[in-house]
């Protein structure tokens, strides 16, 4: 599918969310491609071909509607695939995801992990994955026994003492092809870091990216407080990224978008953006997984990885 919207600048001439053909920069491209698609079974299905390769998302449908109401054809991103439900996440170690909880216990088994569902530069043209031939070696599921049940690493954050809502999915196999990122264990970004961010906004499929998010209060408890983003439903457990610490700051847990439903004398509506907006704390910091009883598991993975 050729991504002809790609760079079609909305009615307001902003661009309110931004593909992966949108940029060169390697520290990006390297997040769009750690960050997954959580599609929640609950309301979609991944389904194996006839080929034994390939998987197809069903059902889809396309993104014809604000929250208010239809979409102004003209709104950049309409008529994009769109999954019914779904989340974000970011992978941490070559077996294992980091998203948000929202929940004890995190229903580990009803998510399919899917990467690879970006836009990509293919001879010079912008194009969307085909959701209906994804590879198998971009599709993963949680870790099991013989009994369905989860067997991986069990560390969830949710509660209604610690800040943070964190959770460590261990996949069924190593991820390939991939590099998983950092996260911080220490210390707070500086304010001149450049952060970015990637998600699946508006359950909009191929993922799509903030480029320029600004940030305050970076040792809050509550979270990195964040600004100029797109975020919406469907970005929770998306990677908040440091990219001149090359890590992990936080996953947003919480909505703080930038881009607004207007209406227009049509009645339909088209979405603007009005950055930076204002900061909001997202989530808490991903440091606080280090108190947790448990932690020593996955700290180990990740100075592995990570600390050659």
């Amino acid at each position: 599918m050729l991504c002809l919207v790609c760079f079609s600048p909305s009615h307001a001439g902003a661009q309110v969310m931004e593909d992966a053909c949108a940029t060169e920069d390697p520290a990006i491209l390297r997040l769009f491609d750690a960050t997954a698609f959580l599609v929640n079974l609950s309301f979609q299905q991944v389904v194996k071909n006839g080929d034994g390769k390939t998987y197809s998302l069903e059902p889809m449908g396309t993104y014809t509607n604000s929250p208010n109401g239809p979409l102004d054809p003209i709104s950049t991103y309409y008529g994009a695939p769109q999954a019914p439900g779904g989340r974000t996440g970011v992978l941490i170690a070559d077996d294992s995801v980091l998203t948000v909880a929202h929940q004890v216990p995190f229903a580990y088994t009803f998510f399919v992990y899917i990467f690879g569902l970006r836009a990509e530069m293919v001879g010079g043209i912008c194009q969307y994955p085909d959701l209906a031939h994804i590879p198998q070696e971009n599709v993963y599921f949680a870790s099991s026994g013989a009994d369905g049940q989860y067997n991986g690493i069990v560390l969830n954050t949710h509660s209604d003492t610690l800040p943070g809502d964190f959770v460590v999915i261990t996949l069924d196999r190593p991820v390939i092809g991939r590099l998983p990122l950092p996260v911080r264990k220490d210390g707070y970004a500086s304010p001149l870091a450049r952060f970015a961010g990637v998600s699946f906004s508006q359950r909009l499929i191929p993922s799509k990216g903030d480029f320029a998010i600004q940030h305050i209060d970076e040792s809050s408890p509550d979270g990195v407080a964040i600004a100029n983003t797109s975020m919406m439903p469907g970005a929770s457990g998306a990677p908040i990224y440091n990219l001149d610490e090359g890590l992990v700051e936080t996953l947003v847990a919480a909505e703080n978008s930038c881009v607004y439903f207007y209406q227009e004398p049509n009645g339909l509506y088209l979405p603007e953006q009005n950055c930076p907006g204002n900061f909001n704390a997202v989530n808490g910091p991903v440091t606080v997984i280090s108190s947790l009883p448990g932690f020593h598991d996955v700290d180990r993975i990740l100075h592995d990885t990570f600390e050659q």
